[in-house]
């Protein structure tokens, strides 16, 4: 078996290196560098390629208020764009479920939005979930969930919240990743040295980021575990 998954972040797809040892299943992963132009054109290729089924992975804005830094969310469904709605595989989700569950970390499931664009303000986040319920939004997922559909493939979104809800992001964090998926450190850096008031916002959010990098990790190393 075949799983094609996309991931923004270089980081996010290393954490996958336990599924690729110890799963039975292959895993073609795909870095898109955040943008929403390649995650489709990847989702697309992957379902192309002959993939049995894809998974969406990686890191996640907070939508719902209540949702903390580092806390696991899992897709029941993926609210699109243009506010259509594809659902995840239901028995898949399940087990993804149950495998999560076994870190200790709290595990929620519901409806996740696909961005074609970064979200930064608190209120752009509060009209998504106010309009939809989503309770967290990431820009990979709408496009796996466009391929999955367009293809009948089965797909789950793992996702964990790196900013929360009330999290406005500071402007250096909106720097693009190059195009490997990796953080231009030296040009954010740059972008400190004329904004120094964002440290104390970077410094936040970094730490945030790690809190989910580290549910991930132990998300990964439980389904690893599992088999499926």
């Amino acid at each position: 078996m075949r799983i094609g998954v996309l991931t923004g972040l270089k980081a996010e797809a290393r954490l996958l290196g336990p599924l690729r040892l110890r799963s039975r299943t292959r895993l073609v992963v795909v870095r898109t560098g955040a943008d929403p132009d390649v995650a489709r054109a990847e989702a697309e290729r992957l379902a192309e390629s002959g993939v049995s089924a894809l998974l969406s992975f990686g890191l996640a804005g907070g939508l719902d208020p209540s949702l903390r830094a580092g806390e696991v969310v899992l897709a029941d469904r993926v609210v699109l764009p243009d506010g259509r709605q594809v659902e995840t595989h239901p028995a898949w989700l399940a087990w993804t479920r149950r495998r999560v569950a076994l870190t200790g970390r709290p595990v929620h499931v519901g409806p996740v939005a696909g961005s074609d664009r970064l979200l930064a303000s608190a209120t752009e986040k509060q009209r998504l979930y106010r309009e939809f319920g989503a309770l967290a939004v990431d820009m990979e997922s709408g496009a796996v969930a466009e391929a999955a559909e367009a293809f009948g493939l089965p797909f789950i979104v793992v996702r964990a919240v790196a900013d929360g809800a009330g999290t406005v992001l500071p402007g250096v964090a909106r720097v693009p990743l190059r195009g490997d998926g990796t953080v231009d450190l030296p040009r954010i850096a740059r972008a400190l040295l004329t904004k120094p008031g964002e440290w104390p916002a970077v410094a936040r959010l970094a730490l945030d980021t790690r809190a989910a990098f580290r549910s991930l990790r132990d998300a990964v190393l439980a389904g690893a575990g599992g088999g499926r």
